[in-house]
């Protein structure tokens, strides 16, 4: 579990001080794995031409162009869904989820 296995020590000892960590301050200790697992799970599935969703963020044009460049040099139809919020409800959003967690 994450109280068990994932948290470091540090966070550990600083939690007995007294710090407090609202729910998403210790998001980074998963997200570079999780990224990097997606990532090797969305290449095994076009290795094995499988369907997909991939939901991502596009961040960059050149990030978006390779994606899609790639997924069709490989076989791929693809559709885009775009979702978009006005920037002040993404914004409280972020607070929110940051103060609340999900």
């Amino acid at each position: 579990s994450y109280e068990s296995w994932l948290k470091p020590a540090r966070v550990k000892e600083l939690e007995t001080q007294g710090e407090r960590f609202f729910p998403l301050d210790l998001a980074t200790l998963v997200h570079e794995e999780s990224s990097k697992l997606a990532k090797r799970m969305r290449h095994l599935a076009i290795e094995k031409g499988a369907n997909m969703v991939v939901d991502t963020v596009l961040g960059s044009q050149s990030s978006a162009r390779q994606l899609v460049e790639g997924l069709v040099a490989a076989g791929y139809r693809v559709e885009i869904i775009d979702v978009e919020v006005p920037e002040a409800v993404s914004r409280e959003a972020i607070r929110q989820r940051w103060r609340d967690g999900y």
